[in-house]
């Protein structure tokens, strides 16, 4: 399971930082790997208790849509099969949080 969470933000604006404060809210320590027009890429280390997982997190944006997708890497950089529910799970709630606007 690795899909896209697409976000709907047309009704109130969305900067960068709107996403890196959700990301960090919800995915704990974050590196920014690459940063080009329209496409955030960060990538989460190993800590304690996930020793043996990192995680990579895609960001897709434009005007009005936002498209998420977090995978889950196992040894030697690959995709867990393991993790692909509660990483849908939590670009939801990234998706809820970044469609509140701001007060």
């Amino acid at each position: 399971m690795n899909k896209l969470v697409k976000v709907d933000h047309k009704h109130h604006s969305l900067q960068k930082e709107d996403i890196e404060a959700a990301l960090s809210k919800y995915c704990g320590k974050i590196e920014i790997q690459e940063r080009a027009d329209g496409i955030l890429k960060y990538s989460q280390p190993t800590g304690f208790f996930t020793r043996w997982f990192g995680r990579d997190i895609t960001i897709l944006y434009d005007d009005t849509f936002v498209y998420i997708n977090i995978i889950s890497l196992g040894k030697g950089d690959m995709p867990s099969p393991f993790h692909g529910l509660t990483n849908y799970l939590k670009c939801k709630r990234i998706a809820r949080l970044l469609c509140t606007p701001k007060t």
